[in-house]
Parts: C-alpha cells; structure tokens; sequence
C-alpha cells in the first residue's frame, strides 16, 4: 500500500500556460529555422534530403512531456510507502507489565527434605531463605513457586504478588517422593512466554534427592534452547548421586551449582541465582516490529528525466531544422 501527494500543488496551475507557451514557440521557432534561400542549387539540395515528417511532432511531444515534468518536478511529488521497521527498546517502556523479568523457585518438599541439620529441618530452612529473597527480590521480578514431590505439591504460576508465594511456601510439608519432570515443565510452560518476548527468566531449584523420572533430562534442552538457566541447589549429603543430576541440570541449562545444607548457604546460594534476573530487570530488552509510513520525494528523479527528455527535444531539433542548437 502507498499514498501519493504533492506538497506544492499551486504549480500544477502554471502548466496550462506553459504548454500553450510551448506549442508557440515551438511553431514560431520551426517557421523561423526553415532555410529562406532561393537559389536553385538549395532547392535541389534539399530535395536529395529524406524528410522526416515524424520528427516534428516527435519533437513537440517531446516538449509537452518535459514541460509536464518540470511542472510536475516543482510540485514537489511524495510517495507515502509502508514498511515494517525491526527496534529495539526499552522494555519498561513499550511494553508496560510485561518487561518484567521472571525467576521460578522449585522446591523439594519430598520425605528426606524433612530431616533435621544443625538443629533445622531442611525444608524449613530452604522455606526460609527462599522468603528472605522473595522479599528482598526487585519490585520489577516476577515470581513463580512450585512445590514438588511425586508429584506437583503447591504452585504459584510467575506473578508480582510476593505475598501469594510466602503463603504457598509456609503451607508446605515434607512428604512423599522425589520426581522433577512435573516441576520443569510447570516452570517451562510459565517462561516460555517470557522468552519468546525476548524477557530474561530463570530457575533455582532447591533438591536433596535422587529423582525417580530419567526422563526428566529430555526437558533440559528446551531450557538450553530457550536461554532459561536452571541453578541447582543441592542440600543432600557430599558426594551422593542426586548431586550429580543437579550438577549435569546446572551443566546443560548454563545455570550455576551450589552445594548448601544450612540456611545462611541456602540464603547465599538463593542470592547468587536471582543477582542475574535482578540486574536484568534494569537492562532487558525487546525487539519489537512495527509498521512506519516513509515518504520518499520525487522531485530529484522528475528532474533527471527532464534533462535527459531536453537532450533529446535537442537532437529532434536538430534532425527536423538541420540547425545545431
């Protein structure tokens, strides 16, 4: 689509005058170059010259049509054109709520969350340093919460409301069996739309166990794919299996690993996963398409035509008169 429009149409007025002015001159100037000699050898020299009736009228056409582009030139001719522009912005300021970074706390609340360390049952502990940094996290961050054992235990899907996930939390117990595959793909679902506006998000997951599910690890290449880093805390003992998956979690997501079985390290660890989405908030940004209306003048290309139309009113000129102008 495109628009069209003039921006000093008041000379289009001037190009009925100036064909009239044209068309006598060009009769006027014809009459007068005609050869007026007579002498008969003029006579028979320029009958031996082929006549070229055309020429006339080409020539006047020719005239017409460069009078009509100076014309038209002057009026300063503008095509409007749409196209599609590709920015990048601020977030927080084109798209309102939704430049809003996002961070997912999964949490372990299986059997072995609930024995007891240095005095704290583990749960207890991780239910604590995850609320110290939920209420200390960016007003800008997004927060989502998912409780896992066998199953889904509690979730909060990523909102603003820091209230609603300190409920969540305080409401857990620890029971059951350990499985992530439910968890990572509650987590994965909440961000994807974050990642596909370009928004930066992550996980810290906070485990002591080996997982029942192996199947698990297929989703971790969908994190990796979308940008979405997993930080694993592991709170288990030294050395056990179930540190090495949340190692390999870490490894294949680009997350960090931490190694915490008391609330200061868990508090610590927490801090360091959401430093990255904290500073983001400040910085994120988003490409965003849009459609622009671009004028593009006419006047410079009419002008080039004109000139090349006047070299050849010459040339017809001087084909018809045989006068060299």
């Amino acid at each position: 689509m495109f628009e069209a429009y003039l921006k000093e149409p008041h000379f289009a007025a001037i190009l009925p005058l100036l064909a009239a002015l044209v068309l006598l001159a060009h009769y006027k100037l014809f009459r007068s170059t005609r050869p007026r000699f007579r002498h008969p050898l003029v006579s028979i020299a320029l009958r031996r010259v082929p006549r070229r009736r055309g020429a006339r009228a080409a020539s006047l056409a020719l005239k017409l049509a460069l009078i009509c582009l100076i014309a038209l030139a002057a009026c300063q001719p503008v095509i409007v054109v749409e196209k599609v522009v590709v920015e990048e912005v601020e977030l927080e300021e084109r798209l309102g709520k939704l430049a809003r970074p996002a961070v997912v706390f999964l949490l372990d609340v299986s059997g072995s969350m609930g024995e007891v360390v240095g005095g704290v049952e583990k749960l207890e502990a991780a239910k604590r340093a995850i609320e110290t940094v939920v209420r200390g996290l960016d007003e800008k961050v997004d927060v989502g919460l998912v409780a896992f054992d066998g199953l889904i235990a509690a979730s909060v899907p990523t909102t603003e409301n820091r209230s609603e996930v300190i409920r969540a939390l305080r409401r857990l117990r620890a029971n059951g069996g350990t499985m992530y595959t439910y968890a990572l793909q509650a987590a994965l679902s909440w961000l994807k739309p974050y990642r596909e506006l370009n928004i930066t998000c992550a996980v810290i997951m906070v485990t002591d166990g080996l997982p029942a599910d192996p199947e698990y690890k297929c989703l971790l290449y969908e994190f990796a794919r979308l940008g979405i880093p997993i930080h694993t805390i592991y709170t288990g003992p030294p050395g056990d299996r179930g540190e090495g998956e949340c190692k390999l979690i870490a490894e294949r997501t680009g997350g960090m690993f931490a190694r915490a079985r008391r609330v200061d390290a868990l508090l610590k660890a927490l801090k360091a996963g959401v430093k990255e989405v904290e500073e983001a908030a400040v910085k994120t940004k988003v490409k965003v398409k849009r459609r622009v209306k671009v004028e593009k003048p006419l006047s410079q290309a009419l002008a080039l035509l004109a000139g090349a139309l006047l070299a050849a009113t010459w040339i017809s000129r001087f084909l018809t008169t045989r006068v060299d102008v």
